[in-house]
C-alpha cells in the first residue's frame, strides 16, 4: 500500500510531523498537481512570520510556480539547492492540522496524490497556476506593417497583439494547426518572446465600503437635504453599507466623500459574507418524543465525547430520523461539539437546511456543488472561523474544517450518491467512518433501507444498530399498488403509460387541494427516436446508443457523452429524413399532464430546468406554497 512520502533531491523521507512549525526554515509542502508524495522548501528569513500549517504557498515546481499546502515542518537538510517558497497565500490557514492524518488516509487509500486530495478538499478557484504564453515584440509589430510574415505568421502576430496568449488558445482562436516550430521561428526572429504568467486564483472575499459617523460636533442645519438624510441615517452609531445609502441618496457616494473630507464621516472596507441559505424561516420547537426516539437520542447522546462509535439507525419512513438528528445536534452543541449532517442529493439540503435553521437559527452552514464558488469560500471560512458549528451539505461537505467535531451524520446511507465517480472516486459515507475515527466522535448512519455493507457492519458488531419500527403518531404507511402496463400495450401515445389507474388517483388527489408528485427516470421528450421507413434508431456517433429528443432545445442529445444533432437529420442507413419519436421523457410527461389536467399548475423539475443557479430552491419554494 502507498505510503505519503515527502522527496527531495532524490531522498525518501517517510512520514510527517504535526506539530508548530519551528524557527527553522525548512517546511513540508504537498502541491496542487497530480505528483505523489510531499516536497521540503526553505523558507525566507522575511516569510517565516507568516507560515502556518494549512496556508497555501507558491512555490517553483521545475521550471514553473504553483499552489502548495503547508502540512507541517520540514526536515533539516544539508543541501544548498532546496528551493525556496516565493510567497505565502493566504492571511489565515484554510484548513487546521486535524484535518492532515484524514488527507494522509484517503491519499494512501484511493491512491491519489494528496496535493490533489486538498485541492478537491478546498473550495474551487483559489489556486495559482503559471502558464507560459507568448507576447509580441516591437520587433514583431514593426514586423506586421512589412512584407515578411507569411500568411499564417501574420495570423499569429495580429493575434499577439491584441494581448499575449497561450500556444492552445492561439490554436483554438485562429482555428489552426499552429505548430511549435512555427513559434520557435518567430523568436528565432525576435517577434515573438515567450514568459510565464500567473493565473487561477479567481474566488477572493467579497468586500463592501461602510460609512460611521467620525465626530457628533455638528449641527444637521449646516448641512444639505440630502446630506442631512445620510447623517440621519449614520446618527443610530452603526456602520451602513454605501449601496444602502444610495437608496437615500442617488448620489451618495459623491456626497459621503465631501463629508469624509470635512472629517465628518469614515469610510471604509470590510468583509461581507455571500448568504446563501435564502429566505429567513421561523423558529420552532422540539416536539415530544416517541419512546422508540427518546431511546435513541439517549443511547447516541451517552457516547458523545466518549470517543469513536458507529451507529446504523434504521428507520421505517415518517419514523422521525430527522428530529433525532435535530436533538443529537442540540446535545452535540451543549458539549461544545460541531455536527457534520450529509445528505446524499443538492435538492435534499434544501429541506434539511430548513430545519435546522428553525432550531438553530445562523449558527448552521452549507456546503454543496449548488453554491458559486464565491458562496462556498464564505461559508468555508464561516466555519473555520466557529460562527457555524452545524454544517449541512452534500458528499464533498465531508472534508468541512470542523476543529471540535463530535457528531457526524449521514442520511439515507445507502443512497449511491455519496460516490465521487470522477476525480478522486471515493465513498463519502465510508469517509464518514473513517473521519469520525481519526476524530473520536460518533457517526450515525440512517436509512430506511441500509445498504447491505452497513447491514453486515451491523450484525458482525462494527456498527450498533438502532431501530425505529413505528411512524410517528402511529400514521400507517402509504397504500402501493403495482400496475402492469403489459395490459395496456395496445394503447396508443402516453396514456399507455398514464393509465386509467393513475389518471383517476391523480384527478381525487386535485379535488381534494393536495399536489401529486410523478417521478420518471428519463429526461428529455422520447427517448427512442427511429425512422419511420426502415425502423433504424438515431444513434450516438461516440456510445453508439440512442440519442434522446429534447424539445425544449430542440436538439438529439447523448445523455453519456453529450453529443447532440439538430432536428434536421436524415436516417443514416436510408437517408429518410421522417423520424418517429417513440419513448417517454419528462418533457413529454409535463405537456401529458398540462393536457389532462388543464386546471393544475406543472412544475417539471430535472437537469434541463435546474441547470440555472438558484433554479432548484425556486421550483422547492414553489412546491412548498
Amino acid at each position: 500500500r502507498y505510503k505519503p512520502t515527502t522527496l527531495i533531491a532524490g531522498s525518501i523521507r517517510i512520514g510527517l510531523s504535526l506539530t508548530m512549525i519551528p524557527s527553522n526554515c525548512y517546511i513540508d509542502v504537498a502541491v496542487a498537481l497530480p505528483v505523489f508524495g510531499t516536497f521540503t522548501y526553505r523558507v525566507p528569513e522575511n516569510l517565516l512570520s507568516h507560515i502556518a500549517v494549512g496556508k497555501r504557498v507558491l512555490v517553483p515546481f521545475g521550471r514553473r510556480r504553483v499552489t502548495g499546502y503547508i502540512l507541517g515542518p520540514g526536515k533539516i537538510w544539508d543541501h544548498k539547492d532546496i528551493k525556496c517558497i516565493h510567497e505565502v497565500l493566504d492571511h489565515q490557514p484554510l484548513f487546521t492540522a486535524s484535518l492532515i492524518p484524514f488527507f494522509n488516509w484517503i491519499s494512501s487509500y484511493y491512491f491519489f496524490p494528496i496535493g490533489e486530495v486538498i485541492k478537491g478538499a478546498l473550495p474551487g478557484g483559489l489556486n495559482l497556476y503559471e502558464y507560459s504564453c507568448f507576447a509580441l515584440t516591437d520587433k514583431g509589430e514593426r514586423a506586421l506593417q512589412e512584407e515578411g510574415p507569411g500568411e499564417c505568421e501574420r495570423d499569429v502576430l495580429s493575434l499577439l497583439k491584441t494581448g499575449a496568449a497561450r500556444l492552445r488558445d492561439l490554436r483554438r482562436i485562429l482555428q489552426k494547426n499552429i505548430s511549435a516550430t512555427l513559434i520557435a521561428r518567430l523568436e528565432k526572429e525576435g517577434w515573438v518572446v515567450q514568459k510565464n504568467e500567473l493565473r487561477g486564483a479567481r474566488t477572493r472575499l467579497r468586500m463592501e465600503r461602510f460609512v460611521s459617523l467620525q465626530t457628533l460636533n455638528f449641527s444637521l442645519e449646516d448641512f444639505s437635504e440630502p446630506k442631512q438624510k445620510i447623517i440621519t441615517a449614520l446618527s443610530s452609531g452603526k456602520e451602513v453599507a454605501m449601496r444602502g445609502l444610495r437608496t437615500i441618496a442617488p448620489n451618495a457616494a459623491n456626497l459621503v466623500r465631501s463629508l469624509q473630507r470635512a472629517g465628518y464621516v469614515r469610510i471604509f472596507s470590510q468583509q461581507v459574507f455571500r448568504d446563501p441559505l435564502g429566505e429567513s424561516v421561523l423558529p420552532d420547537k422540539a416536539p415530544v418524543l416517541t419512546q422508540e426516539q427518546t431511546n435513541v437520542v439517549a443511547t447516541v447522546s451517552a457516547s458523545l465525547n466518549r470517543g469513536f462509535a458507529t451507529f446504523l439507525l434504521a428507520g421505517v419512513t415518517g419514523s422521525g430520523k430527522t428530529e433525532i438528528y435535530l436533538q443529537l445536534a442540540q446535545a452535540a452543541l451543549s458539549k461544545g461539539l460541531s455536527t457534520l449532517v450529509l445528505v446524499p442529493e443538492i435538492v435534499l439540503i434544501s429541506q434539511m437546511e430548513r430545519r435546522f435553521r428553525s432550531r438553530f437559527g445562523g449558527r448552521i452552514a452549507v456546503l454543496h456543488s449548488g453554491l458559486s464558488a464565491g458562496e462556498r469560500y464564505d461559508q468555508w471560512l464561516r466555519i473555520l472561523g466557529g460562527d457555524a458549528p452545524i454544517v449541512i451539505g452534500a458528499r464533498s461537505a465531508i472534508f468541512a474544517p470542523l476543529e471540535t467535531l463530535g457528531l457526524i451524520v449521514v442520511d439515507e446511507e445507502h443512497d449511491t450518491s455519496y460516490k465521487q465517480d470522477s476525480g478522486l472516486r471515493y465513498n463519502a459515507r465510508d469517509l464518514a467512518v473513517v473521519r469520525a475515527k481519526e476524530h473520536r466522535c460518533v457517526v450515525i448512519l440512517g436509512s430506511a433501507t441500509p445498504s447491505i455493507q452497513s447491514a453486515y457492519n451491523a450484525n458482525t458488531k462494527k456498527f450498533i444498530e438502532l431501530t425505529l419500527n413505528d411512524r410517528v403518531e402511529k400514521q400507517p404507511l402509504p397504500v402501493i399498488r403495482v400496475v402492469d402496463l403489459g395490459k395496456h400495450r395496445d394503447v396508443r401515445g402516453v396514456r399507455r403509460f398514464m393509465t386509467p389507474e393513475l389518471q383517476d388517483a391523480m384527478q381525487a388527489t386535485l379535488a381534494r387541494q393536495e399536489q401529486v408528485l410523478l417521478f420518471l427516470n428519463r429526461r428529455g421528450f422520447a427517448g427512442l427516436p427511429v425512422c419511420s421507413v426502415c425502423g433504424s434508431a438515431v444513434r450516438c456517433k461516440n456510445c453508439d446508443i440512442s440519442l434522446t429528443w429534447h424539445q425544449q432545445s430542440n436538439a438529439y442529445k447523448c445523455h453519456y457523452c453529450g453529443f447532440s444533432k439538430g432536428f434536421s437529420i436524415s436516417c443514416e442507413h436510408c437517408g429518410s429524413s421522417s423520424i418517429k419519436l417513440l419513448g417517454l421523457g419528462t418533457e413529454k410527461l409535463e405537456a401529458a399532464v398540462a393536457a389532462l389536467f388543464p386546471q393544475a399548475r406543472v412544475a417539471r423539475m430535472d437537469r434541463d430546468t435546474t441547470a440555472r443557479r438558484g433554479a432548484i430552491v425556486n421550483l422547492l419554494k414553489v412546491l412548498r406554497d
